[in-house]
């Protein structure tokens, strides 16, 4: 008998269209205006990325390149300039667009279009609102770029006294169209029944959703606390030969709310498909029971509106230039709630999976492997900054509250170092966020150092450990 993968804590219900998306700008109070003023009445984007507004007097106006600010586009064809993140009239009447690199570009006076105001005008409306459509091309260009590294899973379990199907989603991680070997990345809950992987797993490129174009996949290994797990192909003459490719990864540190986030998977297992949406918190934590039904997990995640559904778990979520940012695999579900999803960032998984090829493609092993320090942090500050790019951090102060005796820390660390930043083979990650520390040291392999900067009754102290063999547990 047949089953949808059941998302972790919540079901996913995911939906078949891409949404086109219609950017509103509304302006501030405008008294105090001419009598007839000359509004803005429509407005488009055109095939050059140029903002072209309408006046209410039969006129128009070419506002220049606000998609792709700069005018550079990538290669592939998908929009990579800078946008228009918000617009705003101000009190002389003059539109103001407000570009993502943080710069601003006055457009001049669009209502009472002459500058010339009646000594008794009337007010005109309260609100003027410039509907800037055009996501429509971008997001199916984004989807055209991203498809191709999806496929559709279905795991097949039997025990003595029955049957089952899940249906899931992955993404293709590394491709060789040469040999038609793949790496493919899921949720480790899509391949999980009662105690068991799935011993059959069938993968579907997309475009070939035929049960003859079944590809046969092998389980390398995962974790069931982090909810994934990583397959392999090996020999498929079908993945030679068709349009798929591997994924591109986006920096999932990099995203912010209101970003583009599309969900491409295999809802309901009818099939490769994709929903619009947009990013609605960056990173944050759900706690929730684990694919065994009992063991309780706590999983950093990205929270969308894009719609989700049973089926959608392990496949990708993607910006507006096709490029992942994270593994969808939780929604909400409660008649009060609509359109909240999750996915696990993306950054965090490329971390993930690098150390399950290493534990455990061609070796023994059947989980990532992660050192313990023998710390235990705590976020002391937390506070909002506005960066180079005129968007919105949240920075963190994280502080060692505690360190175990006996561990590696012991001697290294003290109570009250504030963490700065951590630097593991060569890459230095910054600590502003809890798992700017935790996520990094996935990337250590048994002898391998890592190095700490941290604040130190207010001197900067450089600390480094070795962990030993010991200190690896599998997670």
């Amino acid at each position: 008998m047949s089953k949808i993968a059941r998302r972790i804590v919540l079901s996913l219900l995911f939906a078949l269209t891409v949404a086109v998306s219609v950017f509103s700008l509304t302006a501030c109070d405008l008294s105090a205006f001419m009598e007839q003023p000359i509004e803005i009445v429509d407005t488009a984007i055109n095939e050059e990325g140029e903002l072209i507004v309408y006046y209410s007097d039969g006129t128009n106006k070419n506002l220049g390149t606000v998609v792709g600010k700069d005018g550079e586009d990538g290669e592939d064809g998908i929009d990579t300039g800078v946008r228009v993140t918000d617009a705003q009239i101000n009190e002389s009447g003059e539109l103001v667009l407000y570009y993502s690199d943080g710069t601003s570009e006055n457009l001049g006076t669009v209502v009472g279009k002459d500058g010339e105001d009646g000594e008794d005008a009337t007010e005109p409306p309260k609100n003027v609102t410039v509907n800037v459509t055009g996501d429509a091309e971008s997001a199916a260009s984004a989807v055209s770029a991203a498809a191709p590294s999806v496929v559709s899973i279905i795991s097949n379990f039997k025990d003595a006294y029955s049957t089952s199907a899940s249906v899931g989603s992955g993404v293709i991680y590394s491709l060789d169209k040469t040999t038609g070997d793949a790496l493919i990345i899921t949720n480790f809950h899509v391949l999980y029944d009662n105690g068991q992987i799935a011993k059959e797993i069938g993968v579907f490129v997309y475009g070939s959703p035929l049960s003859t174009q079944a590809i046969k996949a092998e389980f390398v290994g995962g974790s069931m606390r982090e909810d994934i797990a990583l397959l392999q192909v090996k020999g498929s003459e079908l993945l030679k030969s068709s349009i798929a490719k591997a994924v591109t990864f986006a920096d999932s540190d990099g995203i912010y709310p209101g970003d583009t986030a599309i969900a491409i998977g295999n809802p309901q297992g009818k099939g490769i498909s994709a929903t619009y949406g947009k990013v609605n918190v960056p990173s944050e934590t759900q706690n929730t029971v684990a694919c065994d039904d009992r063991t309780e997990v706590s999983l950093r995640v990205i929270r969308i509106d894009t719609a989700v559904n049973g089926g959608n778990s392990g496949g990708g979520l993607f910006d507006g230039e096709g490029k992942l940012i994270g593994i969808v695999n939780l929604k909400s579900i409660d008649e009060n709630i609509e359109n909240i999803g999750y996915a696990l960032p993306g950054n965090k998984v490329r971390a993930l999976i690098e150390n399950i090829k290493y534990h455990c493609l061609d070796a023994d092993g059947i989980t990532p492997i992660k050192p313990t320090f023998g710390i235990t942090i705590k976020i002391v500050d937390s506070k909002a900054v506005i960066n180079d790019e005129g968007l919105i951090d949240i920075l963190e102060t994280i502080e060692v509250i505690e360190v175990t005796p006996a561990t590696p820390a012991e001697g290294v660390f003290l109570v009250g170092d504030r963490l700065i930043s951590i630097t593991v083979n060569g890459e230095t990650t910054e600590i502003t966020k809890m798992h700017h520390l935790t996520d990094p040291t996935l990337n250590l392999r048994p002898g391998d150092t890592a190095y700490f900067k941290v604040l130190r009754d207010g001197v900067e102290t450089d600390l480094e450990i070795t962990p030993p063999s010991a200190a690896y547990n599998p997670g």
